[in-house]
């Protein structure tokens, strides 16, 4: 007879950990495709670039995420989506 097993638990990770574009993919749920696209765009999460490899720092995706809640749409913009960089600048 079959077992329940629990729900897998998210891997803690330590926030000055860096990640390879992958892992920071899966850590925000999207495609790599897209965080590549940030990137060339200067969109998205802060990187880090140690020679040619591209890394991201977990506290930076964090701020990222926790940035990214404040986006509303606002119907005096025709719906554009609308958020504020760390810096406070409207994007």
């Amino acid at each position: 007879m079959p077992t329940a097993t629990a729900p897998a638990q998210p891997r803690q990770i330590p926030t000055n950990s860096l990640l390879d574009p992958r892992e920071a993919a899966d850590y925000l749920r999207i495609k790599v495709q897209t965080l590549a696209n940030w990137r060339m765009n200067g969109r998205g999460p802060e990187y880090v670039r140690i020679g040619r490899l591209v890394r991201y720092r977990v506290a930076q995706l964090e701020a990222w995420i926790a940035g990214a809640e404040g986006m509303a749409r606002g119907p005096q913009d025709g719906g554009r989506l609308k958020t504020t960089t760390p810096g406070g600048n409207r994007v």
